[in-house]
């Protein structure tokens, strides 16, 4: 397909790498592009069809291997260290707060003292930490966080804490039992795999693709698929716990860095018996290169494989799943994803994660290039799922018919991007000129469209629809079956989805999970029964 916008599509492929406006790595490739010359990267290393061959050529050609040697040489561990002096007057001054009955400052700063010591590898450093966890568990306890508390006191005794002698630890501890099973929260529970309602089929035009096999209700499990790996993004890193991605309210530190923390000891455990103790020293250099989520993924995938033999293995099947578009990516767009790749090799040989290396070099031993080669073809795109074809208006939004396709949405929806807009962003970004409904009849935005549904007739197969009436119980004779009808039932079976919406929105704020999504479920499956999607624009149509 001809590229409309290379300039826009050029931005969209750079912006999956790293950043533009931020980081020291878009000076590197700057650096590399300008050593090595247009005509060369447009020419020869375009043409150039094995990503192993890619990274060869860039290390060994002398005007590549130059900057990019001359940069990684000086890569070193930058990375926030432990302050015991801040952790100190942060202990104090959270104490003196919790004297005064300012409990959730109280915990905050109490945290802070957590995060910034030594994790217990002294025998006054694991005094100083048991008894800032005994402080922040009794802030918790009054902050209605008993499960906290708990883990905290436990934390504590591991640390030497003789608290488990007094009766103030029974106490809390009976409070923190109490908090417990009052605040006890639901969460749907869904399992892996996918429904047998879903058939692989495949189009000219869409590839392959999913569609249903029978009636797929809302709210009905069509697919769950747990993640390859997960990576919190950088600006998350002091407010959610860096393994489970669960918001913070008691952190737990990381034995290194200040840079992350943890939820809970179990988490910290798996993290940093994994993929932390690779990145841990290296996270805020990985910041500053200005890198993208995706590059911190394709990262994460590596190292959380936690060596290279499990990391091929690991990879295998992910990497025959993926769509990398290669024919369509220009030598540019390669030179971008080999220096990240190569980048990124550099963090790993550093870190150890190919064991103790012989040399400081950064030129690749077999192992270490197989590996930047997964990382640059991981780089080209990130697995069943991707089998959801895009659509403007995507089949969650209510029930799908047998025979339909099961299709999600890839960002650029129809309420909050006009036709110009979406097809610029899925052009540039995926290689495809969508053709779903939404766009074949220019469908308004949300801010543009009536909020009143229109109604469906209610004589069997009629497809009539009737802007939502002022005087519902009059009859009128529909004009293309001809019968005469009453909207009357259909108005009131609207209300009373719109009532399941009320009942369930109340449900959920309850944090009755269960009961709110069985109430959705029921409103949305009610109002596609009797509502017509009518959205195309009543005015002239703007085509791109």
């Amino acid at each position: 397909m001809e590229d409309l916008d290379p300039k826009y599509t050029k931005k969209c492929s750079t912006i999956t790498v790293f950043s533009t406006e931020r980081g020291f790595f878009r000076e590197f490739y700057e650096s590399v592009k300008e050593s090595c010359g247009e005509k060369w990267i447009k020419g020869e290393f375009a043409k150039i069809h094995s990503s192993s061959a890619k990274l060869v050529e860039l290390l060994e050609k002398d005007e590549s291997s130059g900057p990019i040697l001359g940069t990684l040489e000086h890569v070193a561990p930058v990375f926030k260290g432990k302050d015991f002096p801040l952790a100190l007057k942060k202990f104090h001054e959270g104490v003196r707060l919790l004297q005064e009955g300012n409990h959730r400052n109280a915990a905050i700063l109490l945290s802070q003292a957590i995060i910034r010591t030594t994790q217990g590898t002294s025998e006054n450093e694991k005094k100083f930490l048991a008894e800032a966890l005994w402080k922040r568990s009794e802030a918790l306890i009054w902050l209605d966080e008993g499960e906290k508390a708990m883990q905290d006191m436990k934390y504590a005794i591991e640390m030497g804490s003789q608290v488990k002698q007094s009766p103030e630890y029974f106490w809390r501890m009976a409070k923190c039992y109490i908090n417990t099973l009052e605040m006890r929260k639901e969460y749907l529970k869904i399992p892996d795999g996918s429904s047998e309602k879903l058939q692989l089929t495949t189009g000219a035009k869409t590839g392959n693709f999913f569609v249903a096999s029978a009636d797929i209700n809302p709210g009905e499990d069509v697919m769950c698929e747990s993640p390859v790996a997960v990576s919190l993004l950088p600006e998350f890193f002091g407010s959610h716990c860096l393994h489970c991605l669960t918001r913070l309210v008691a952190p737990i530190a990381c034995a290194n860095c200040c840079s992350v923390a943890f939820c809970s000891q179990e988490c910290r455990k798996e993290a940093c018996s994994s993929y932390h103790q690779f990145e841990c020293q290296y996270l805020d250099l990985l910041i500053g290169s200005g890198m993208s989520a995706l590059s911190f993924l394709a990262l994460r995938i590596i190292t959380a494989a936690g060596n290279y033999e499990k990391a091929v293995e690991s990879t295998k099947d992910l990497l025959e799943g993926l769509c990398r578009h290669s024919e369509k990516r220009t030598g540019d767009d390669y030179l971008q994803r080999s220096l990240m790749a190569i980048f990124q090799m550099r963090i790993l040989q550093k870190s150890g994660f190919f064991g103790r290396r012989t040399t400081e070099s950064v030129n690749p031993t077999t192992k270490e290039l197989k590996t930047a080669e997964i990382i640059l073809n991981l780089l080209e795109a990130l697995q069943k799922a991707s089998l959801f074809n895009h659509d403007c208006f995507p089949s969650p939004f209510g029930p799908i018919a047998a025979g339909q396709a099961v299709t999600e949405n890839y960002g650029p929806v129809f309420t909050k991007q006009n036709l110009l807009q979406r097809q610029r962003n899925l052009r540039s970004r995926y290689w495809f000129h969508c053709e779903c409904l939404s766009c074949r009849e220019d469908w308004q935005k949300l801010e543009d469209l009536s909020n009143k549904c229109r109604i469906k007739c209610p004589t069997d197969k009629c497809d009539k629809a009737y802007f939502f009436p002022d005087n519902p119980e009059r009859q009128i004779k529909c004009t293309r079956c001809k019968n005469h009808v009453s909207l009357l039932g259909n108005v009131k079976l609207v209300r009373e989805a719109e009532e399941l919406y009320r009942r369930a929105a109340e449900a959920l704020d309850k944090n009755e999970i269960n009961a709110a999504a069985d109430l959705f479920e029921e409103g949305i499956k009610l109002f596609f029964t009797v509502i017509a999607i009518v959205c195309q624009r009543l005015g002239p149509s703007h085509r791109p």
